[in-house]
């Protein structure tokens, strides 16, 4: 998958300039419009010059699906659902998260991020071999989501239901109500015994065992 970026200038005055993105828009070229900045035409008084920076990705014949496998705790290739869905279904991005809620709490100590920061650099590293990106998103997850959906407009989120602290539930929601509200899907992945949303305790020891006795997953790429 390529990236590919074109740019130019476009004259006129401001209504035509408008018109003309509007009418783009609703076209199906692969080339989408990555941002417009308008200034005034120094040679024209009632003109202005619009640079438009168009961006579009090759290295498929047909239409690009985009994942993006977002690593909380679980760093595994192996026998990793997440990773696994996301690989099947579209061109895979990796995505690891310095969000205060989720790097700046009382319980995560240094020697916790030292861990989890040697653990991804061995995933990177791994990955890199399979043509698998994994970039670090720092500040606000949610900005960072933003950016994405600017970037692809489409994709699917993957990543493991986490039993966490009150911190990462309150992440979760906020990445739950941003996906809802952009209709992107977030395809949650359940990894340990824990089952949400059981309203019967009688039928737990069921499905833990119906679980459990799954094969490991291999790796996916």
């Amino acid at each position: 998958l390529e990236r590919q970026t074109l740019k130019f200038n476009l004259r006129g005055n401001f209504l035509k300039v408008g018109k003309f993105l509007e009418n783009y828009e609703k076209t199906n070229s692969p080339l989408r419009i990555q941002s417009c900045t308008v200034s005034l035409d120094s040679l024209d008084p009632k003109g202005v010059i619009a640079q438009l920076h168009f961006v579009t990705y090759t290295g498929f014949e047909s239409p690009i699906k985009i994942s993006i496998i977002w690593f909380k705790k679980d760093l595994r290739l192996y026998d990793n659902e997440a990773l696994s869905s996301a690989a099947a279904n579209g061109f895979t991005v990796g995505l690891f998260s310095l969000d205060n809620l989720r790097w700046n709490t009382s319980d995560l100590s240094t020697r916790h991020k030292v861990l989890l920061l040697k653990g991804l650099h061995e995933l990177a590293k791994r990955l890199a071999s399979y043509r698998v990106p994994i970039y670090i998103a720092k500040g606000n997850f949610i900005d960072t989501l933003i950016r994405l959906k600017r970037e692809f407009e489409e994709f699917t989120l993957y990543s493991h239901q986490e039993t966490g602290n009150f911190s990462s539930y309150l992440l979760d929601k906020k990445v739950s109500k941003w996906c809802k509200s952009n209709h992107i899907r977030w395809e949650e992945k359940r990894q340990n015994n824990v089952i949400r949303g059981l309203k019967q305790r009688d039928v737990w020891s069921r499905k833990w065992k119906e679980f459990m006795s799954k094969e490991c997953l291999k790796l996916p790429l």
